[in-house]
């Protein structure tokens, strides 16, 4: 496909992608066509030609004919193992049609001669990313950040990949490295909120949180931010329940209800537990069951008693 620079078996006639209609011999323009004839005829008299097989080689490359490329690619690394030609076109040969496994084998043979070349280990990462194989990827990324340590899209896609595996020490060293690059980056800002706020430096959590917000983009971390938020509000003003913070309606808690991280369990607990307190009654007592969800405190139980024994007061003095 010309436009996606993607390849298919012979018989697929459109790009899944993009829906285009895809190039074959047929579709080479004359001047194309001819050149490759050309190529074929200096090959049937000399099949084992190496700088002909290269010529031909970039020449199908750039024509997006790739599969044919990745055959005479092979060839020429099967004639001279050695080649330094061919490896780097059958990195981006294999990256074109999705040839995910064969690119990582080859890449790594590429490194061995060019171990500092920082493109191609983040070609690397984008790989091993897409392969689920993240310590592999870590790896890589170690090596990128090594070379240059003010590198942020390596520390990023490294804070991103340590936050998912829930190694929360590394991913806030790694998101305090992106922040350090560029105070800009939402997520990094983000993050550094919510480190802030884990220190217990409310105040300070709040004024990062509230520069981000508004520029984070994707619905989960905004949930995030918010959760964060509300709760450094509710800390720094130690539970006044004349200061219930407006983003209390932004937060999506049911995003949370299966959560396994303690913190945020936590987080919960002592959320629905300052919701209940400004409750009365069925409210305060369906408050005070979720807090008892997230975080088994006595503190909590006792409420929760207290909702039902007023509750209950109230409905016999009322109605019975």
């Amino acid at each position: 496909c010309a436009k996606c620079n993607l390849s298919y078996p012979d018989e697929k006639k459109f790009c899944k992608n993009c829906g285009e209609p895809l190039i074959s011999d047929s579709n080479l323009n004359q001047k194309d066509v001819v050149q490759k004839t050309v190529y074929e005829d200096k090959l049937k008299l000399n099949p084992l030609d190496i700088s002909v097989l290269q010529e031909y080689a970039q020449f199908l490359f750039s024509s997006l004919l790739i599969k044919e490329a990745i055959v005479v690619l092979l060839k020429i690394m099967a004639i001279d193992a050695n080649n330094a030609f061919a490896p780097d076109l059958l990195f981006k040969s294999y990256m074109k049609t999705g040839n995910i496994n064969d690119a990582l084998d080859i890449g790594e043979k590429l490194l061995l001669s060019t171990p500092e070349d920082t493109t191609l280990i983040s070609e690397m990462v984008d790989i091993a990313i897409k392969k689920n194989k993240e310590v592999e990827a870590l790896s890589y990324l170690n090596r990128i950040i090594a070379i240059n340590p003010k590198d942020k899209e390596a520390w990023l896609k490294k804070a991103t990949i340590l936050t998912k595996q829930d190694n929360e020490d590394e991913a806030e060293i790694a998101w305090q490295k992106v922040y350090d690059i560029d105070q800009s980056n939402s997520l990094a800002t983000l993050y550094v909120g919510i480190t802030a706020c884990k220190s217990n430096e409310f105040e300070k959590a709040i004024d990062i949180i509230d520069s981000a917000i508004k520029n984070i983009e994707t619905p989960n971390e905004k949930n995030l931010a918010y959760l964060y938020y509300t709760y450094s509000h509710i800390k720094a003003n130690n539970f006044d329940l004349q200061k219930q913070p407006a983003t209390f309606k932004k937060v999506d808690f049911r995003a949370f209800e299966n959560t396994k991280n303690q913190e945020i369990k936590h987080i919960l607990g002592e959320i629905f537990f300052y919701q209940g307190s400004t409750k009365k009654f069925d409210d305060a007592i369906y408050l005070f069951q979720k807090a008892l969800k997230y975080n088994d405190s006595e503190i909590y139980k006792r409420n929760l008693a207290e909702a039902y024994y007023k509750s209950a007061t109230f409905q016999l003095e009322n109605y019975i």
